[in-house]
């Protein structure tokens, strides 16, 4: 689409350099399935928790809406794959911060990240979307109805309690021990 060459991606090495280098290191080979094609998308969350989906032209592969994918380029990363498919098709430029996990799909086997939005807009969606959503979490499985996305959906509730969890262990280090809690409080008696 004209918003990536206007934003300067022409290929794959721009998209190449843009990955995040440190989990690129660290991230298992995408192990292909016969008769798949490999393909790598993004989770896109917000700060305040909502996720962005893209409802595909004419509900292409069947999909009401998805996070946003696709196959793997020549001479393209998993990641710069995904890092374009966010673009292209929901008009976002986005970091990854994470690995979700691999997944089969309908008709690819598809590494998913976990990102966040750093710019861009809806509005400059490709063709291959006709709809791009905020959406919160408790309403994505009406949203991402297909048996490819289920697994998916349970991934993201096992990072987000994993996420939780450490939230709360790292609070509980850092409150006051229950002595001072005590003390304080029988000053105020």
């Amino acid at each position: 689409p004209l918003a990536i060459v206007a934003l300067g991606y022409r290929g794959a090495d721009d998209w190449n350099a843009l990955t995040n280098a440190a989990l690129a290191g660290q991230e298992p080979p995408l192990k292909k399935a016969p008769g798949m094609k490999l393909s790598a998308g993004v989770v896109v969350r917000e700060p305040d928790g909502r996720f962005w989906v893209v409802a595909p032209t004419n509900r292409f592969g069947g999909y009401d809406w998805v996070f946003p994918k696709g196959t793997v380029g020549q001479g393209m990363s998993l990641q710069a794959t995904a890092l374009c498919e966010a673009l292209e098709e929901s008009g976002l430029r986005v970091r990854i911060t994470g690995l979700l996990g691999d997944f089969a799909r309908t008709t690819s086997v598809c590494r998913y990240y976990l990102a966040e939005r750093i710019g861009g807009s809806p509005a400059a969606m490709g063709w291959e979307s006709q709809a791009v959503a905020l959406a919160p979490l408790e309403t994505l499985p009406g949203l991402l109805t297909a048996a490819a996305d289920q697994p998916v959906l349970a991934a993201i509730r096992q990072v987000l309690s994993e996420q939780n969890a450490s939230a709360a262990s790292t609070m509980l280090e850092h409150a006051a021990p229950p002595s001072f809690l005590e003390s304080a409080a029988s000053e105020y008696l």
